[in-house]
């Protein structure tokens, strides 16, 4: 397995660490250090709260729907779809 983590100094704790070891747990490893000059920056994840915060709109635009227990699930999704699904 090979991976590279672009990743700034200061970001290396031991949080970052534990998750090193986990996954390469029980594997010999080679670590290179060296500094990057990326021509564009690695790519960011979203920010957590904003995905957070786009499901509870999901969640609140489409809530869930109780289905009752006499309700047979097959003949339901057929309707939905209009033909048996296999």
């Amino acid at each position: 397995m090979k991976t590279t983590f672009d990743i700034n100094a200061n970001e290396l704790d031991e949080q970052f660490f534990e998750r090193f070891r986990y996954f390469f747990a029980g594997r010999q490893v080679r670590i290179t250090v060296e500094e990057a000059t990326l021509s564009q920056p690695a790519p960011t994840l979203p920010d957590q709260r904003q995905w957070f915060a786009e499901m509870e709109d999901l969640q609140k635009a489409y809530p869930p729907q109780k289905i009752p227990l006499e309700v047979e699930i097959n003949t339901l999704s057929n309707s939905l779809y209009g033909r048996a699904i296999r």
